[in-house]
């Protein structure tokens, strides 16, 4: 009986159509295999064509783009318009791979160390634009500094401290004051 089917005519025409089917299939499929992989190619070099390339040494300064990042990682409780764009400096560790590199962040910011290029800015120190703090002279004749903010409060031995973070100082540099 088998061999009646494979001898029937409609049979080997149903046969014919299909591997016809399958082929144009296959041409189809190759088409749009190499429609995709060119437009690939010129997507990336659209890409490529404004994208700046970095590369960073370890010990180099960076600046981490704040971005997408929590303001409390930015060390700001306030409204994120009012939070700076880049936080940092930070230096940079190690290049994990050709576009990523791991940086020493500051103990107080809980994130992964390591960050993809584009989220990275190269630090230039400007002299000229440091923040000049000033030292205040308190009533007794000594000196003292001006608070920036007061960030935390706490109750030790029934006395209360605050956490005073000081104009001029990195966050994690704040201290407790009674």
């Amino acid at each position: 009986m088998p061999d009646e089917v494979a001898r029937d005519p409609e049979f080997e025409q149903l046969q014919k159509s299909a591997q016809d089917f399958l082929l144009k299939q296959d041409a189809i499929l190759k088409m749009a295999q190499d429609a995709m992989s060119e437009a690939q190619t010129r997507m990336k070099s659209y890409y490529d064509k404004n994208r700046l390339a970095q590369d960073f040494k370890p010990g180099d300064m960076v600046l981490l783009d704040g971005r997408n990042l929590d303001i409390r990682h930015k060390g700001f409780s306030q409204a994120k318009q009012l939070a700076p764009r880049f936080i940092g400096p930070y230096p940079v560790v190690k290049q994990v791979h050709h576009d990523s590199y791991e940086l020493k962040l500051s103990k107080g910011l809980k994130l992964h160390p390591v960050f993809h290029t584009s989220l990275l800015k190269p630090y230039r120190s400007d002299e000229s634009r440091s923040q000049n703090v000033h030292k205040v002279i308190l009533n007794d004749g000594s000196e003292g500094q001006l608070v920036r903010e007061v960030i935390g409060h706490r109750r030790r031995k029934k006395k209360l401290q605050y956490r005073i973070w000081w104009l001029g100082e990195p966050r994690e540099d704040a201290t407790w004051d009674p």
